[in-house]
């Protein structure tokens, strides 16, 4: 696990216990605030890449920017599914929580992190 350096509002948090993604909200500013976001997995170099997009298909999540608590809490996102994926593909324990710091590639207009690079949370909260 590395050591978790700058911004840690650009991070995206994992737990496998309640099936949760926790997407902070800097994390969708540098999306430029999409309505619908795709979270896509690479098992084979284990990285994992957040997309947005204003139009929807089948692979697409909405947000909902409506919720006051969004700025200060982020979006959640549950999906037991993907998140046992991710664990799996990570290699995490799946008593513990984890989160990521994304980053930028502007190039792409995504944000990317590699999950080798998670930090293990300390507590987990239902």
């Amino acid at each position: 696990m590395a050591q978790m350096e700058g911004n840690l509002s650009q991070t995206v948090g994992f737990n496998y216990v309640c099936g949760r993604i926790r997407i902070n909200h800097e994390v969708l500013e540098k999306l430029f605030l999409p309505i619908f976001i795709k979270i896509m997995l690479n098992a084979d170099d284990g990285r994992i890449v957040i997309i947005g997009s204003d139009s929807y298909d089948q692979n697409c999540i909405k947000i909902n920017y409506s919720l006051k608590s969004i700025k200060r809490l982020g979006v959640y996102i549950y999906s037991k599914l993907l998140v046992e994926k991710v664990y799996i593909v990570a290699g995490w324990n799946l008593a513990r929580a984890y989160r990521i710091q994304m980053s930028l590639d502007s190039d792409m207009g995504t944000m990317a992190a590699n999950l080798k690079d998670a930090i293990m949370v300390t507590s987990t909260s239902r």
